[in-house]
């Protein structure tokens, strides 16, 4: 009896939570602003950003408000936050999104209008010339602030920006260069209040204040938009639910970041840097060190919401599975040239590619960022190409090429570049996609778990059997490094030690790799008797091509069965 009075109090106790820990979500979304009447200035997601973020709270458990475009008025908004506020309780989770254009008002405690100017998000009666109607920073503090006074919880994810950088990027883009702020006082130096925000909760936001957050394609096939922040939060958060893993929103944002940032230190998407930045997510346990709030055991998302995020999920892994190659136009090139050359690379010489390696895929100007950027530039009578996004810190190891004509560029080299990147991601993806065929304990060791940039460290490769190793890695922002063997160090098979057979490196984490989870992954091969691969020990003009001829032999050879291989991978997380 005493066992059954214990299971009826779980019971009461469970359901007693189940009543207090109510989950609303506030999901605002506006691309279409009365003011803005030129359609080249319009933005074009709101559409997709609401569907992903509906779906994520579905699964988190949300009861889900959604205010798009005529809906999206102030008076509108403010009636839900106030909503909100009134009916919070002990263990509610209260999420507010927006996504739109944001822009920054005066302080009105300040005795300089154009100093310390606050960020304010614009709702769809906002006002191209004034601030009157704009939701201000101070506004969410203490909409965050009443929630959280009554024991409830607060997270607020804006994919919006407030003061674009001074200067943007002048160069042929593959994202819509309409930015996502209502631009005001253009003839005035100003300055933004800093942090943007200072109430308490879950703060996530697509950039600081100058920043910038950019919409982009998110389909090769057809015209649908979306906010690359909320697209990138979306795809990682999916990939997590469909896996059923449960990331901190520290881990979560940090994934976010680690996927764009590299790409904005390039000149790709200038100013786009999400915040927090990952020194605060790693110091700061509350409230980013909790689980995410996109999981929710019990929760009973809807088909449609099971579908999009599944979507999501499935187009995030054939991005991983694909080396992503962009095409910039620099200033440089005639506009008389430029309509020309895109239908070359989209045309003919693209669909040769794309047949020539099978995992490249050409990324469409609006397109998702690629994986790598080729900068083609001509000065007077020649072509020049430069892939500024190679991840190596050596200027004069990114891939350069010049020919006196566009098409020349491949036959110089260009188009074994993209086939060799190719072969490496092909490499290291194998141990995803594949069964090891060699029977043999292998092991990875780093002398550190977590490191920063310029910080030197060792690796070791260790093997119960005599054979040799590939080393390859992935950072945080995607981009995978081949690192061994190379031609100043051709001989990678392991030595004979007290325990079975080792290799260990010592080196330098360079400044290219990505804040966040950096895969290091040792690919062991035994070379039956009999069977070479192609020499790496060549002259330095003579290496791209060796190195090419060694992996496609390397890969026919383990694909066929007649090279054994097994993988082994260490996660070591890189911070600032």
């Amino acid at each position: 009896m005493r066992l059954g009075w214990l299971a009826l109090l779980g019971v009461l106790v469970i359901a007693s939570l189940a009543q207090a820990q109510n989950r609303s979500a506030l999901l605002v979304a506006i691309d279409d602003y009365p003011f803005i009447t030129d359609a080249r200035f319009k933005l074009k997601g709101a559409d997709l950003d609401l569907q992903y973020m509906t779906a994520l709270c579905q699964f988190g458990g949300f009861t889900v408000a959604t205010l798009k475009n005529d809906e999206a008025t102030r008076a509108a908004i403010e009636t839900v936050l106030t909503k909100l506020e009134q009916n919070a309780a002990r263990g509610d989770e209260v999420l507010f999104y927006f996504s739109g254009r944001g822009s920054v008002a005066p302080d009105p405690d300040s005795f300089d209008p154009f100093k310390d100017m606050e960020a304010t998000l614009v709702p769809h009666d906002g006002q191209e010339a004034s601030a009157i109607f704009d939701l201000r920073m101070r506004r969410l503090a203490r909409f965050a602030q009443t929630i959280e006074g009554k024991g409830g919880r607060v997270t607020l994810i804006l994919d919006t920006c407030f003061r674009p950088l001074t200067s943007r990027s002048g160069q042929y883009r593959h994202y819509n260069d309409v930015p996502k702020c209502v631009l005001r006082n253009t003839d005035q130096e100003v300055s933004v209040k800093q942090p943007i925000y200072s109430g308490p909760g879950t703060f996530l936001c697509a950039t600081g204040a100058p920043g910038a957050a950019y919409e982009w394609l998110t389909s090769d096939t057809d015209d649908t938009w979306a906010g690359a922040f909320t697209h990138e939060l979306a795809g990682i958060a999916s990939v997590h639910i469909q896996n059923n893993t449960s990331p901190t929103m520290a881990e979560l944002m940090m994934e976010v970041q680690a996927s764009v940032l590299d790409r904005e230190r390039q000149g790709y998407m200038p100013g786009f840097r999400p915040i927090p930045p990952a020194e605060v997510l790693y110091a700061k346990a509350e409230p980013y060190g909790r689980r995410s709030i996109f999981s929710q055991l019990g929760a009973q998302p809807t088909d449609p919401a099971k579908a999009r995020v599944e979507a999501a999920s499935k187009q995030r892994a054939e991005q991983t599975e694909q080396l992503r190659v962009g095409f910039q136009l620099m200033d440089s090139v005639p506009e008389s040239e430029r309509a020309g050359l895109e239908a070359k690379v989209f045309g003919t010489l693209g669909a040769q590619l794309e047949r020539s390696v099978a995992t490249l895929k050409l990324v469409r100007r609006g397109g998702l960022a690629p994986d790598r950027l080729v900068e083609v530039s001509k000065e007077g009578d020649k072509w020049h190409a430069v892939v500024p996004n190679e991840p190596t810190d050596d200027p004069d190891q990114k891939p350069r090429f010049a020919a006196d004509s566009f098409e020349g560029l491949f036959s110089t080299g260009l188009a074994e570049y993209f086939e060799r990147s190719a072969l490496i991601y092909r490499l290291f993806r194998l141990a995803d996609a594949a069964e090891p065929t060699l029977s043999a304990a292998i092991r990875i060791d780093t002398s550190a778990d977590t490191v920063r940039h310029d910080d030197l460290m060792t690796l070791t490769v260790r093997s119960s059997i005599p054979s040799s190793v590939y080393l390859l890695d992935l950072d945080g922002a995607g981009l995978v490094k081949y690192s061994a063997p190379i031609r100043v160090f051709p001989d990678t098979s392991l030595k004979p030690a007290s325990s079975g057979y080792e290799l260990s490196l010592r080196g330098r984490v360079e400044r290219m790799t990505a804040v966040g989870p950096w895969k290091l992954r040792a690919i062991v091969v035994q070379l039956p008797e009999g069977v070479s691969l192609p020499s790496l020990g060549v002259a330095e003009s003579e290496y791209p091509k060796a190195l090419l001829a060694h992996l496609k032999e390397l890969l026919r050879l383990i694909e066929s069965g007649k090279v054994r291989w097994r993988a082994s991978t260490k996660k070591v997380d890189v911070v600032q």
